[in-house]
């Protein structure tokens, strides 16, 4: 879910193009609050790596933590709806990938 930069109720959003405000909350690419399951922005905590899974979990290597520390602190809200459907309609398409993590340095 994500809360639009222009006001509004929240709404659910395939962008993932993703970023942090000046008060490193997830953004996306427009400025659009991220939103967890409770429907409250997320707020990042300072990191060397950052990542998001296929289930929307958002993983860091906390910048003041050692290296190969893996903390998860937060979780992009969704509905299982929407993914039981997306999921459905990747095998279907033939579009199915193994699920990864691309980790981001900084």
């Amino acid at each position: 879910f994500i809360q639009p930069y222009q006001g509004g109720d929240p709404a659910l959003s395939r962008r993932g193009d993703l970023g942090m405000d000046d008060q490193r909350r997830l953004v996306d690419g427009v400025g659009n609050l991220v939103l967890d399951a409770t429907l409250s922005p997320i707020e990042i905590p300072a990191f060397r790596e950052f990542a998001v899974d296929e289930e929307g979990a958002i993983i860091i290597e906390p910048a003041d933590a050692p290296i190969g520390t893996r903390l998860e602190v937060g979780r992009i809200g969704t509905t299982r709806k929407v993914w039981r459907w997306l999921n459905l309609a990747m095998v279907i398409f033939g579009r199915w990938k193994a699920p990864c993590l691309t980790w981001a340095k900084v």
